[in-house]
């Protein structure tokens, strides 16, 4: 009896698992998104080398108090 209560635990983490990488992946397609609408790969593209952070903070549109750099 205790195979078979092992057996549905490890299903039951699985199916966990499963959900957990569905939100995360929904996480990261966000990011890109927000990435995109804020013009970063633009920023990037049009500078040319590699960037500081700092560098493509600044030249973000935002208000320099909404970073944290």
């Amino acid at each position: 009896m205790n195979l078979i209560d092992g057996d549905h635990d490890t299903e039951l983490l699985e199916a966990q698992t499963h959900v957990w990488n569905h939100i995360f992946n929904f996480i990261n397609s966000m990011t890109l998104k927000c990435a995109i609408q804020l013009g970063i790969p633009d920023i990037i593209s049009k500078h040319g080398k590699p960037m500081t952070l700092n560098e493509l903070v600044s030249a973000l549109t935002i208000n320099p108090s909404k970073s944290r750099c």
